[in-house]
């Protein structure tokens, strides 16, 4: 934090997953001091931003894809109990 005050706060409001980037790169800073060329460390932080955001896209894909899954798995269910509670009516129906 910048200052006491929040509005001095440059990540006063910012969602957790942008903290997260926020560190990211903090962590990935070039060293001014040492003369680092601008573009090739801009390119250089881009570039790792990038393949962090490919990380993190991977396994939202993977946490969509098992969510999938186990709400199919669930419409299964329901279809299977579905099934059993018919063949009890018509068990029911026949000893009728």
């Amino acid at each position: 934090m910048i200052g006491a005050n929040p509005a001095d706060d440059l990540r006063h409001g910012v969602s957790p997953a942008g903290h997260a980037v926020l560190d990211f790169v903090e962590d990935h800073q070039p060293d001014w001091d040492n003369g680092d060329d601008l573009f090739e460390t801009q390119f250089t932080l881009a570039m790792a931003c990038i393949a962090r955001a490919q990380c993190t896209g991977v396994k939202l894909v993977h946490q969509r894809d098992r969510a999938i899954e186990a709400a199919a798995r669930l419409i299964d269910a329901v279809h299977t109990l579905d099934m059993m509670i018919d063949a009890g009516r018509s068990l029911q129906e026949r000893a009728a």
